[in-house]
């Protein structure tokens, strides 16, 4: 595969992934901060980590996915 269109598709699929991961970070963080119950704290804590990690593990997964189509 072409070095250029490697390129391209890591720094978009990068760039969604960057947005994606701050606006997500930006809401649950000011849900996790204004939580009063210890539930609350936790529960939003956990869905932080987990959303993150989908969409970052997502990301890489489906440039993984997109380099193996195009290589084949």
């Amino acid at each position: 595969m072409h070095f250029w269109l490697q390129f391209i598709i890591t720094i978009g699929i990068f760039a969604l992934m960057l947005i994606g991961g701050f606006y997500t970070y930006k809401y649950l963080n000011n849900k996790l901060t204004s939580s009063n119950t210890w539930g609350g704290i936790i529960g939003y804590s956990i869905a932080l980590l987990a959303a993150l990690a989908a969409i970052y593990g997502g990301g890489f997964l489906l440039m993984g996915l997109i380099y193996k189509y195009l290589t084949t």
